[in-house]
């Protein structure tokens, strides 16, 4: 399916002009998400070793990316009005895709001052080896790859 890239709103301000601009503006991203999906869909139907937890997932996986392809792109006025909203956690747009947020736990902070007072005291208090510059950051590192794994979609 083919879209076309102008809006048949005018242009301006409203809310309507947005969404349209952003749904259209990337569109074909994911209908290109969305046929790799199905086609993977299909590769895993036609195998004889398939297993039925492979296929929620995948048919959850066309559902949200056709959700994310209506939702259009984030804005940044959502992404600060979820903030202000929620206390918990602090929302980014994501830089990668389009029309995803990323939620992050306040406690990263903690555990990113908590490494830096670390290799301050460690190599310019104490005088130890260069390497207490990046060593005490591995916890930081750790609750990253943990908060990435574990986004919601």
């Amino acid at each position: 399916m083919r879209v076309k890239r102008r809006s048949p709103f005018p242009a301006g301000e409203t809310l309507a002009y947005k969404w349209d601009d952003a749904a259209r503006k990337y569109f074909d991203h994911f209908e290109l998400e969305l046929m790799t999906a199905k086609r993977s869909l299909w590769n895993n139907l036609k195998s004889p070793f398939l297993k039925d937890s492979t296929i929620n997932p995948a048919f959850k996986n066309i559902d949200l990316l056709r959700y994310r392809q209506i939702l259009g792109d984030v804005s940044s006025e959502e992404v600060r009005e979820a903030n202000h909203v929620t206390g918990s956690y602090f929302f980014t747009k994501s830089r990668a895709e389009p029309a995803k947020i990323f939620a992050w736990n306040y406690l990263l902070a903690a555990f990113w001052g908590a490494s830096a007072f670390s290799a301050f005291y460690g190599k310019f208090v104490k005088g130890y080896s260069i390497v207490w510059l990046v060593i005490p950051f591995a916890p930081v590192w750790t609750f990253l790859l943990y908060n990435v794994a574990r986004q919601p979609k």
